[in-house]
């Protein structure tokens, strides 16, 4: 059975727009960490990272409203010989 993890965040633009942006591949030993580093961005918005995620219109990122933890467990259930 294999697993993949995702993390899709949900970012808010100061032109009231939002975006869900996915990150593929994340190790299981990182999942602990995603609410704190969720946390400390939207204390403390880097200047680079709300210049780096724009809107479609070129609006700044002012936060990330959520985080969703997406597991998926795949199995093979039918083999063709």
């Amino acid at each position: 059975m294999e697993t993949t993890i995702k993390v899709q965040l949900t970012l808010v633009y100061s032109d009231a727009t939002t975006r869900n942006l996915t990150f593929n591949g994340v190790e299981a030993e990182a999942i602990p960490d995603v609410k704190e580093k969720v946390q400390a961005i939207n204390a403390n918005m880097p200047a680079v990272v709300a210049a780096t995620f724009v809107s479609a219109n070129g609006a700044p990122v002012t936060m990330i409203r959520s985080a969703k933890i997406i597991t998926t467990q795949e199995e093979v259930i039918y083999r063709a010989s």
